[in-house]
């Protein structure tokens, strides 16, 4: 087992939670390409989806293993902010305590938060998870 990269951890988790009809199944035309890393730059975005992002990835002592500490956003554009918080809860329920196996990275997680929806901007809703684990 080795260091796993930002990208490498940042990968298993939007592949982890594309696979999850639970989730994919309240996205934009229930179309999994909903969840992207936060810093994809597409010039359309369509709404509600899903971004991940990676705060902190630290090495453990023998370097076999990350600790790292990632965010998962949820994006919506209905009136209300309850679908975005929906949604949140909904990828916090499958990520509480879990360990899975996604894009070749093993993963333990947790998830140390649920933050309720706060505006955007004009028209949209972000709820966030909180999330640490180990990658390996």
């Amino acid at each position: 087992m080795t260091f796993r990269r930002n990208d490498e951890i940042q990968e298993g988790l939007v592949a982890y939670l594309k696979s999850k009809i639970e989730i994919t199944d309240l996205l934009y035309n229930t179309d999994a390409e909903q969840i992207k890393e936060y810093n994809w730059q597409g010039t359309v975005a369509n709404y509600p989806c899903v971004r991940v992002r990676i705060f902190g990835n630290m090495p453990n002592d023998d370097c076999s293993k990350s600790v790292f500490t990632a965010s998962i956003l949820v994006f919506d554009e209905n009136a209300s902010s309850q679908h975005a918080d929906n949604i949140a809860g909904i990828i916090g329920g499958i990520l509480r305590r879990r360990g899975f196996t996604s894009s070749g990275v093993a993963f333990t997680s947790k998830v140390t938060n649920l933050i309720h929806a706060v505006r955007q901007d004009m028209r949209t809703w972000r709820s966030e998870i909180l999330l640490s684990g180990i990658a390996s």
